[in-house]
């Protein structure tokens, strides 16, 4: 039986997103992921949680803002220069929400220990806000059709060009969840913490 909000003639129809829903889905997932640390409390976003287990705030966003800065250069150097020919992508747009509940391979040299140094927020929200900004400018300029290209990521297999796009916005998604878990680990362990009334 077809969902409420879906034609059973979708049923098994793959989506192919156009440029500008590539371009919505990063400047949404930009606006999610900034307000899940913008709008923490000072004390959940200088939260430490248990030392190895799980990254602080700042680190999280360190860790996004590095990638954004480090992908941009994949993206117009090397993406753009690796024409798909007959090859087929590992995923259809709708797979990349998903990418991650496999958990991926190994982080990238540089990226699996972020130093989390920089705390003020403001300074953090500008960072995350132009290494996006970066990236949709060059998509705004890019002249190659972005499908005819593909490019294995080292952790999750082929993207075409506006996949590589899409992992950016999942990947703020991924970490925006992360947040949210600082937040909440924040609350529970302090609101244990406080005498019963």
């Amino acid at each position: 039986m077809c969902g409420a909000m879906e034609s059973c003639d979708d049923i098994g129809r793959v989506t192919v997103l156009t440029s500008i829903q590539v371009r919505e889905a990063i400047e949404r997932a930009e606006h999610r992921f900034v307000g899940a640390f913008d709008g923490a409390t000072d004390a959940q976003w200088r939260f430490q949680p248990v030392e190895g287990r799980a990254w602080s705030m700042p680190q999280i966003v360190d860790h996004v803002t590095t990638s954004n800065l480090n992908i941009l250069p994949v993206l117009r150097d090397i993406v753009v220069a690796s024409p798909r020919g007959d090859q087929a992508s590992d995923f259809d747009d709708d797979d990349m929400p998903y990418i991650f509940y496999g958990g991926g391979g190994p982080l990238p040299p540089g990226l699996e220990n972020p130093s989390g140094e920089q705390t003020n927020r403001a300074v953090c929200v500008d960072a995350v806000r132009t290494s996006v900004r970066g990236i949709l400018d060059w998509y705004d300029s890019v002249e190659v059709d972005l499908r005819d290209c593909l490019l294995t990521h080292p952790a999750f297999g082929s993207f075409d060009g506006a996949q590589w796009l899409l992992f950016i916005a999942v990947h703020m998604q991924q970490h925006r969840g992360q947040l949210l878990d600082v937040r909440n680990e924040y609350d529970a362990t302090h609101a244990s913490a406080q005498p019963a009334p």
